[in-house]
């Protein structure tokens, strides 16, 4: 049985919200997305100026319009439609940047990552395997203020569920890749990770301890990583 350990945060200071319980490790949890909600992380700026790579495992059963995944700072935004997948600038995120072709939208658990550096083109890759690559664009920007499920406050809208959501300062893949099944440990290269373990509250506990967030209308739900339909990703 897991151990579960909880934590009384001053959200006041960090949000300018009441404080609430916080979980800080549970069983296997996701948040869960319903066109409305975000999440809203602060932290330090840290620069991606020599690298990065953008994760998170998804699960999407329809996406008729632009979706925001994962927004860095005020310019950033990894997103999905149907059909495609990309990361742009957030003013014009489909028509700047790098796009790729991408079915993810047939409700079944997809992990999803982008990767650049400097002496690299950037990558995409859907459940460990290269879809598409990408220039150096973003090289110099920075992450500031971080949302997740939107392009901003009610701008691009997720809707479905984001799990393991990891942002790391350098490229963690050159190839093709098996998808881990299993929470991602902090490493050197982790600038953030939410497991979004929580299962309670509204405060997303970041396990970097870089860039806490509140959750704004959205739900808890299952876990993707350990879902008996999750990709086994490369052999």
């Amino acid at each position: 049985m897991k151990r579960l350990i909880t934590l009384s945060i001053g959200l006041a200071a960090l949000t300018g919200c009441e404080p609430t319980q916080a979980v800080l490790y549970n069983e296997d949890y996701a948040l869960a997305f319903a066109g409305e909600g975000c999440v809203v992380a602060e932290g330090p700026t840290a620069s991606i100026a020599d690298g990065f790579t953008l994760e998170a495992w998804i699960r999407v059963a329809e996406a008729p319009d632009r979706m925001g995944i994962l927004r860095l700072g005020g310019s950033a935004l990894l997103w999905m439609d149907d059909g495609r997948v990309g990361l742009g600038r957030t003013d014009q995120p489909d028509q700047t940047g790098w796009i790729a072709e991408a079915q993810l939208a047939d409700g079944r658990p997809h992990h999803l990552a982008v990767s650049w550096s400097l002496s690299h083109q950037g990558a995409f890759y859907v459940d460990g395997l290269q879809i598409g690559a990408g220039d150096g664009w973003l090289a110099g920007e920075s992450l500031g203020q971080v949302h997740l499920g939107c392009n901003g406050p009610g701008a691009d809208p997720f809707v479905g569920v984001l799990d393991e959501v990891r942002v790391s300062d350098q490229p963690r893949f050159g190839g093709d890749f098996h998808p881990s099944k299993v929470p991602y440990s902090v490493d050197s290269a982790t600038l953030a990770l939410w497991h979004m373990d929580g299962g309670v509250g509204d405060f997303i506990l970041d396990s970097a301890d870089q860039f806490p967030g509140t959750a704004h209308g959205v739900a808890w739900t299952t876990g993707l990583t350990r879902d008996s339909e999750a990709p086994e990703g490369a052999p």
